[in-house]
């Protein structure tokens, strides 16, 4: 596997992150920490240390783990947690039906990596985890996956449109609907030899029918040799410890709400504002109605299926069943950071975004925001992409721009200067030459003048047929090239978008086998180079 890298300037990334990463002075007012400057060689790392005890925690983790079959590294890595100095490199995302596009399993190796780097850097135990965001219901997002296909970028999605929305972790589609996805998956990727061994993980990770306990099982069987410990939210031992911090947000709901758009505010001014603040930061979850948000007004509590509420009673609610509560993109940072010891939050472009837009949330729960990691961001440049890319005059970078502007760019390079001045320039040489010459022979015989003006225009017709074939076999040869132009662009940037967050990484595994993602993370956790950059992977 070779690396190389680019940096974020020359991609179509949000300008928040590029400073984040660049210009880290335009943000440490938004941020607790810069990534890149800690913590220092065996530097204490002074964030949160979680509010539950070491035993409890690891009491959960051992058993949500054990229940999705975990490696025995995964389950090593949780036994560290009882060394109360242990912390924890923490990222997620929602649960995407066979594992979604490449970010997500980058996003995967990205936070072993950070552990394990942190780890070297603070000489303490720091353990990887992966937060199942079980509780969300965008299933647009994670009932659907897409292939590259010999017209375009295909689009498969799962027949499955649930009656109530439900939050994804509840949502069980049945094992025979997820495998009609699955078919259609193979009808469109090329038989290899990894085919066989994709499809029957794939297949055995979702035989429940579950969304959550499928995407589980195969995070776990992909990951947890390499100690990648799993948490869910959606789970009634982890929400009855977290029932203080959500009794804390009826409680503080006001102060966030007005910390929140405070900082967005400030945020939106020099950048954008990623997430729309709301009233408040809880949904509730109805057997009937499914995940659906709580409003707020005067002391007063309710959702729009009709129940009501007081914020002593919300708070007794939260007591007793708080697996009755869901946080928004906002609390649930604060929510997994009380149940965690975290150092860091490996985070995307997007999500970046959004904590900057937390601000002083974090004290209103008297805990301090981890240190904000960037995600590995990558694309994968197939062999067969590589070698037709030597050939043309764009860089990587290049083909983030439109088909039609390549391709104009790439004709305008392409097409010799003054092709046709030249072809014209030898006609006027050749007629002047033919003048004299019929000159001289009109001094010897007069009657063979006409037959020498007929060579004359004989010689230009040659010229011109030798022009028009010229241009031919360039229109052939740019027509070929222009083809790969499309083809590079589709596998680079699909659709006008980084690769990483088109393409499903089923697509690269089934060309390359599954040993591509532990080489990548096994390369990267040796690496000094830590992810500031965009990384171009050729297997």
């Amino acid at each position: 596997m070779k690396l190389d890298y680019i940096g974020f300037d020359e991609l179509p990334v949000n300008a928040l992150f590029q400073s984040y990463l660049n210009d880290y002075s335009q943000l440490s007012g938004f941020f607790t920490k810069s990534p890149f400057q800690w913590p220092a060689q065996n530097g204490e790392p002074d964030l949160n240390s979680g509010k539950i005890s070491r035993d409890q925690l690891v009491e959960l983790l051992r058993e949500i783990n054990t229940g999705y079959g975990a490696h025995q590294q995964s389950l090593d890595q949780i036994d560290r947690l009882k060394d109360p100095e242990a912390k924890v490199v923490v990222t997620g995302q929602q649960m995407v039906i066979f594992g979604g596009s490449l970010f997500l399993i980058l996003k995967a190796i990205s936070v072993i990596v950070w552990a394990r780097q942190l780890e070297q850097r603070t000489g303490k135990p720091v353990v990887p985890v992966f937060w199942l965001a079980d509780e969300d219901h965008d299933y647009d997002e994670v009932t659907g996956l897409s292939l590259p296909g010999d017209e375009g970028v295909e689009h498969l999605k799962l027949d499955f449109t649930p009656d109530v929305p439900h939050s994804i972790g509840n949502l069980k589609p049945g094992q025979k609907t997820i495998e009609l996805l699955l078919d259609q998956i193979f009808e469109v990727l090329p038989e290899t030899d990894f085919s066989s061994e994709l499809r029957e993980l794939l297949a055995s990770s979702y035989q429940s029918g579950n969304l959550k306990e499928g995407f589980a099982r195969l995070f776990s069987e992909l990951f947890s040799k390499q100690g990648l410990v799993l948490v869910e939210s959606n789970n009634p031992a982890v929400k009855k410890a977290l029932s203080e911090p959500i009794c804390r947000a009826v409680q503080e709901a006001t102060a966030i709400n007005e910390e929140l758009e405070a900082r967005s505010a400030e945020v939106e001014a020099r950048f954008h504002r990623q997430a729309h603040v709301q009233p408040t930061t809880l949904f509730m979850h109805d057997p009937a109605e499914g995940r659906v948000r709580l409003n707020r007004a005067n002391g007063s509590w309710w959702t729009d299926t009709g129940q009501e509420w007081s914020s002593d009673q919300l708070c007794k609610l939260a007591e007793d069943e708080p697996w009755k509560f869901s946080p928004n993109v906002f609390l649930r940072p604060v929510l997994q950071d009380w149940l965690l010891p975290t150092i860091g939050y490996v985070a995307g472009p997007g999500e970046v975004a959004y904590y900057a837009q937390l601000g002083k949330v974090y004290d209103l729960f008297d805990q301090k925001m981890p240190a904000i990691l960037p995600r590995i961001s990558a694309t994968v440049i197939e062999p067969a992409i590589s070698r037709i890319m030597e050939d043309l005059p764009f860089t990587f970078a290049d083909y983030s721009r439109r088909i039609e502007d390549l391709e104009k760019a790439y004709l305008e390079w392409s097409t010799p200067d003054n092709l046709d001045e030249h072809f014209q320039s030898w006609q006027q040489e050749l007629e002047a030459l033919m003048q004299q010459k019929s000159d001289l022979i009109e001094k010897y015989d007069p009657s063979l003048r006409g037959s020498a003006e007929k060579m004359t225009v004989n010689f230009n017709k040659q010229i011109d047929k030798l022009h028009q074939k010229l241009r031919k076999s360039l229109r052939q040869k740019d027509e070929i090239q222009l083809k790969r132009i499309k083809r590079i662009k589709l596998a680079a940037f699909p659709e006008d978008r980084i690769q990483e967050r088109v393409v499903s990484w089923i697509y690269f595994t089934n060309k390359f086998g599954f040993a591509i993602w532990d080489e990548i993370a096994d390369q990267l956790c040796s690496s000094t180079h830590l992810p500031d950059k965009h990384l171009l992977l050729f297997p």
